[in-house]
């Protein structure tokens, strides 16, 4: 078992974000004052230019604004560094309508998922395949657990005939502004790390990882 980091973004924050807003110079006069960060063009309409520094990424797409980690192997520092970054981002647009949050991590998994093999639905399957005339391409089991009166996390398995297996893991938090977000977010900086370290838990506990 390996942690997918590279391309996941890690928080995401759904609502009203102005993309207009996040220019070059407004981020480097308000959030990244040392600047030192690369600018990407986006390449979908509707998208904020990505602004990359050197441990994580961020950028506004469609209804989201989200954080990617650039370095793996120093993730925990880049966790603490884009937490910090995002408070600062929200105490500077307070106003933003914002709907939605979330933490994710994803893992690599090499062995079979034999949970698959138990679900009690394989004649009906069989069925479905004879109908089709061809086989299953992938299956998915997605679990979801109370954690709090807001908060809620969602495992799903992923297992494709072909390619890589993965283990998913989404916190979801119910949030209606800026300002509920700074609470979730804490003063420790400490959030990502946290749900990191149960994830991590959760897999070598239930799975044998």
């Amino acid at each position: 078992m390996r942690q997918v980091i590279q391309g996941t973004n890690v928080i995401v924050l759904v609502g009203a974000w102005n993309i207009a807003i996040f220019t070059p110079e407004w981020v480097k006069e308000h959030l990244l004052p040392e600047g030192g960060f690369k600018i990407f063009y986006p390449s979908m309409v509707g998208c904020s230019l990505k602004f990359q520094t050197k441990s994580f990424a961020f950028c506004i797409e469609g209804n989201r604004l989200q954080f990617e980690v650039i370095v793996p192997e120093s993730r925990s520092e880049a966790y603490v560094e884009i937490i910090r970054l995002l408070r600062v981002i929200l105490r500077k647009l307070p106003y933003t309508p914002i709907s939605a949050m979330g933490t994710n991590y994803v893992f690599d998994y090499d062995k079979t998922f034999e949970v698959f093999n138990t679900l009690g639905d394989k004649e009906p399957l069989e069925n479905i395949v004879n109908l089709l005339g061809t086989g299953v391409k992938s299956q998915a089991l997605v679990r979801k657990f109370d954690l709090g009166e807001k908060e809620e996390l969602t495992i799903r398995l992923d297992a494709p005939t072909q390619g890589q297996k993965r283990i998913d893991f989404n916190f979801n938090y119910a949030v209606k502004s800026a300002n509920n977000v700074i609470k979730i977010l804490g003063d420790e900086d400490l959030l990502l790390n946290k749900n990191e370290e149960l994830a991590i838990k959760i897999v070598h506990d239930l799975y044998g990882e």
